[in-house]
């Protein structure tokens, strides 16, 4: 998840950045998309900020077409909802606790509440958040340590894994390990057993706004605005070209990196060497999130939901300015979901909203 203090506000021109290859990218309007409901995603500082302020408290309605997309919310009434995880079956955020719903919508359910998690806390106790079906995983902020945690899905005990000083906003998964950073790149086995460390501190853990794994890579953006990547079995760490200032929102595949600086949406070859280029997919504004798809790439901008085809292309805008600042994003391989954070003057009106191509 993207924290408040790492937003950059981005009006670019693709391909200025020396070494990078550009693949380009427009912004396009799709059948049924009318005016604030996708189409035309608006460039610069001035559009997004000319637009939100009129459609910011709109909300999101039942199924409607968007961008192409079939967008619907299935959460509503949420404080401030942040980072988003999904599985198979279910959706889960942070907001004022762990919470869950059906892909298909419903009554959330809390699975645990012992803490501030929503998107507004100025200490954002617990940033990031992963699922695989059978727990949900995160970092819980204690007094002087942060544990790394997890409780089971539909709610139930919670089952500390490892405590240290992990940071609450860097974790990913893959089929039987957790990956967090405590000052290093540590491995934490699902079922519990003793950490182990793949890259050995110092790793600028603090501030991180990316973090993923495939089957052979561990990928971060450090806290100083660096793209790294470790064999996931530990070894000797690479440091990208971020392709532009403040980099964030890190997904994988299994042959790339993706995320967002000031220059645009940024995919690189995991295997890449170090200060190696990857291209350019796409000028983009205010990137805090980033999801990948075997399709597109998809990515929050603060005040929409974008995607863009692999190779670049044209740019697809879901939804903008509807329920308040976008944040989180996650992806089941064929639907997003996104939190918009709403507000808390009166009754909550934060969202989780779903989108699936047409």
């Amino acid at each position: 998840m993207l924290t408040r203090s790492s937003v950059v506000w981005v009006a670019v021109v693709v391909g200025l950045v020396t070494g990078a290859s550009s693949v380009g990218c427009s912004s396009g309007s799709s059948p049924g998309a009318g005016a604030g409901d996708g189409g035309v995603e608006p460039t610069g500082d001035a559009a997004h900020k000319a637009d939100a302020p009129a459609q910011i408290d709109a909300g999101v309605d039942a199924p409607h077409l968007m961008g192409g997309y079939t967008v619907v919310t299935i959460a509503t009434a949420q404080s401030f909802p942040g980072s988003v995880a999904v599985d198979d079956k279910n959706v889960y955020w942070a907001a004022d606790g762990i919470m869950q719903v059906g892909k298909g919508g419903g009554t959330p359910i809390t699975l645990t509440s012992d803490g501030d998690l929503s998107a507004s806390s100025s200490h954002a106790p617990w940033d990031a958040l992963a699922a695989d079906g059978a727990d949900v995983y995160y970092v819980s902020n204690g007094i002087m340590v942060t544990n790394l945690v997890k409780v089971p899905v539909g709610g139930g005990a919670i089952t500390t894994l490892a405590t240290g000083a992990f940071v609450t906003n860097a974790i990913a998964l893959d089929s039987a390990n957790v990956y967090v950073c405590n000052p290093g790149i540590i491995r934490v086995p699902k079922a519990g057993g003793a950490p182990t460390t793949l890259v050995a501190a110092p790793v600028a853990c603090v501030g991180m706004t990316g973090f993923a794994v495939n089957a052979t890579t561990v990928g971060w953006i450090g806290g100083d605005g660096s793209v790294v990547t470790a064999p996931i079995g530990g070894g000797t760490p690479t440091t990208l070209n971020s392709l532009g200032d403040a980099p964030a929102g890190l997904a994988m595949d299994a042959t790339s990196l993706y995320w967002g600086t000031n220059e645009g949406i940024v995919k690189t070859p995991v295997n890449a060497t170090s200060g190696a280029s990857g291209a350019i997919l796409c000028d983009t504004q205010t990137v805090w999130s980033v999801a990948v798809t075997p399709t597109n790439v998809y990515w929050t901008t603060g005040f929409g939901a974008v995607a863009v085809p692999l190779g670049g292309g044209t740019a697809a805008t879901i939804t903008t300015n509807k329920g308040g600042i976008y944040d989180g994003i996650a992806t089941d391989g064929t639907s997003v979901y996104w939190s918009q954070e709403g507000g808390c003057s009166g009754a909550c009106t934060g969202t989780i909203v779903k989108a699936t191509p047409k």
